[in-house]
């Protein structure tokens, strides 16, 4: 082959092969910012995780304090109950014969 048909190949293969090598670089520099982006992504996730379970644990022990507090306590049937001398405080009141 002729030295004068080769060398704009060759110099053309060299342009590509740089421009080719330039955008392998800013495509790794772009993977490199998001795998970064994902780690942060993935500690916010993993805070707001945490965040939920305190609160659902914080909540299921509201929930069993209110179902403790709505249980009726035996001898205890409030204070329009009549049932023991109409006197509201869950002691029976003096039995009359």
């Amino acid at each position: 082959m002729d030295d004068n048909k080769t060398d704009p190949v060759l110099a053309r293969l060299d342009r590509l092969s740089e421009l080719l090598i330039r955008r392998l670089d800013r495509l790794e520099q772009r993977v490199r910012g998001l795998e970064q982006d994902n780690g942060e992504i993935i500690n916010l996730l993993i805070a707001v995780k945490a965040g939920l379970e305190e609160a659902s644990g914080d909540l299921l022990a509201q929930l069993e304090d209110f179902q403790g507090d709505e249980t009726p306590i035996p001898g205890d049937e409030g204070p329009d109950d009549q049932s023991h001398g109409g006197n509201g405080g869950g002691q029976p009141g003096p039995m009359l014969h």
